[in-house]
């Protein structure tokens, strides 16, 4: 934001046009001789069009450096407001279910990835001054991002997340784990994973009951959430092995009874989204769980810029008085 620390020196500038006519059209200003000719009847002699071209530019530059001088005269600079957290937020875990069901289409047009990438987005653009990591999970687990506050590399993350990127199972109870082994050495005063998967555990070296367990012995919140529904729904992926296409129509569902079961050993909370509405309230209502309290300063930071007015006014008081002196060859 452009800002101005003394303004008032502005109204210098309505000196300007009174002193382009005193110097410049006044029949009175000074270094004019009065010299009549009554005889002679044809027209005036002229000035050459290149010495008339000079002296407009020798004028120009003289009352633009002059406006200039002004205006570094009046402080202008440049400020900029940040907010500053005096208080660290909390450390989130985002546990994606990247299994092939994940394809099923029954989130309207979307798929249920598609449906839980678009809002699990707003769901992080939401959680400032919060450090959100990306566990993906298929039949093998991985970490994709470590937790971070810089949300532009968490979105980026969540819209690179793909159908198949690890393998073509279930393993929830590997993702769990390794989302609690990497927020083992945080420093945040909470730390919370949030679980989202349609199907049930069917692969992976770690049972989601273990991984509960490791979770509550942790003191980490852990929310649950099962998507899709159980009438048959459209299916279309691209196995990766082969780059063929498969379509078809196929009906899978979430275990209920092992997530309320993890959620009991974690001491967290479950939900079911059978539609896109239905996750948005589930993930407003996590994001209200947990709130914490934001302790934020305002800071201002500014930069002077009349260095550069000053110097861009010496450059054009400089062309007028050489190219008067020089060019022009003036005595005074």
């Amino acid at each position: 934001m452009f800002i101005l620390e003394a303004p008032l020196y502005l109204l210098l500038l309505l000196i300007i046009p009174t002193g382009v006519y005193l110097r410049h059209l006044s029949p009175r200003r000074g270094g004019r001789i009065a010299f009549p000719i009554r005889v002679w009847s044809g027209d005036g002699p002229k000035a050459p069009f290149r010495l008339r071209v000079v002296l407009a530019v020798t004028h120009l530059s003289f009352w633009l450096g002059v406006a200039a001088l002004i205006v570094a005269l009046a402080g202008p600079g440049t400020a900029q407001r940040e907010r500053v957290y005096l208080r660290r937020g909390i450390d989130i875990m985002l546990v994606v279910d990247v299994s092939p069901t994940m394809a099923i289409q029954d989130f309207g047009r979307e798929n249920r990835l598609e449906a839980t990438r678009e809002l699990l987005q707003r769901f992080v653009s939401s959680r400032e001054n919060d450090a959100i990591g990306v566990v993906a999970f298929g039949r093998d687990a991985a970490l994709r991002l470590s937790p971070t506050i810089q949300h532009d590399t968490v979105l980026q993350t969540l819209d690179e997340l793909q159908i198949f990127d690890h393998g073509d199972g279930t393993a929830i109870g590997l993702g769990l784990s390794v989302a609690a082994l990497h927020m083992e050495h945080s420093t945040a005063d909470h730390q919370v994973i949030i679980l989202i998967t349609d199907g049930d555990n069917n692969a992976g070296q770690v049972s989601p009951q273990a991984a509960a367990d490791l979770i509550g012995r942790a003191g980490i919140g852990l929310y649950v959430i099962g998507i899709g529904n159980e009438a048959p729904a459209p299916i279309e992926f691209v196995y990766p092995e082969t780059g063929t296409r498969y379509r078809g129509t196929m009906a899978d569902a979430y275990n209920l009874e092992l997530m309320n079961d993890m959620a009991e050993r974690a001491g967290g909370r479950v939900y079911t989204a059978g539609s896109p509405g239905v996750l948005t309230s589930v993930l407003n209502e996590i994001d209200s769980l947990e709130a914490v309290e934001r302790r934020i300063r305002v800071s201002v930071a500014t930069e002077s810029m009349s260095r550069y007015w000053l110097l861009a006014a010496l450059l054009l008081l400089l062309l007028d008085f050489g190219i008067r002196k020089m060019l022009l060859r003036e005595v005074l």
